[in-house]
């Protein structure tokens, strides 16, 4: 299933094979711009636009909003399912667009209470970080059921453990 193509990703994406052409026909010098600069980047963008400083559409071609949609058909079937959900770029910062707080707004705006979603970075120690893992270690965590974080920040404290009910496995445990 093809979705129809993302028109601002398309238009980034020939921004770096520019960028690339430049690179490869010394244009440009390495500590000015290189290839880790431009794969980074690309990676970026293919998480959010908004990560390189261009307008993000959240729609069907958006991963962000696929991923909350992902997320909300789980914990719609699952309403007692704990869900851990990684992410390996835009850690919070007060001043930059960030990956976590586009997807709290969302999940809000589909009726997630607030008080259900964590995100590891609100965890400053590592007494809060140990009492965070083992909530979801005993599964405790229905208070606070959506965690995000960095799979950095996660281990190698996490054991995660899936209490499901009636020997039924959600298909997304599979996927």
């Amino acid at each position: 299933m093809y979705e129809k193509a993302n028109t601002p990703m398309t238009g980034y994406m020939n921004k770096l094979c520019t960028r690339t052409d430049r690179i490869r026909s010394k244009h440009v010098s390495p500590r000015e711009d290189n290839m880790l600069k431009v794969s980074t980047d690309g990676r970026k963008a293919a998480l959010d636009l908004s990560l390189v400083g261009e307008s993000q559409k959240y729609d069907k071609t958006s991963k962000i909003i696929r991923c909350i949609n992902e997320i909300m058909k789980i914990y719609n079937a699952n309403s007692s399912c704990s869900q851990l959900v990684f992410c390996d770029y835009s850690t919070p910062k007060s001043e930059h667009f960030s990956v976590y707080d586009k997807h709290k707004e969302f999940l809000l705006a589909e009726g997630v209470p607030e008080k259900e979603i964590a995100f590891i970075h609100s965890y400053h120690t590592e007494q809060r970080k140990l009492e965070l893992f083992r909530k979801a270690n005993s599964s405790e965590i229905w208070e606070e059921p959506m965690t995000e974080c960095e799979i950095t920040s996660l281990f190698p404290y996490l054991n995660v453990q899936w209490n499901i009910k009636q020997n039924t496995i959600p298909k997304e445990i599979h996927t």
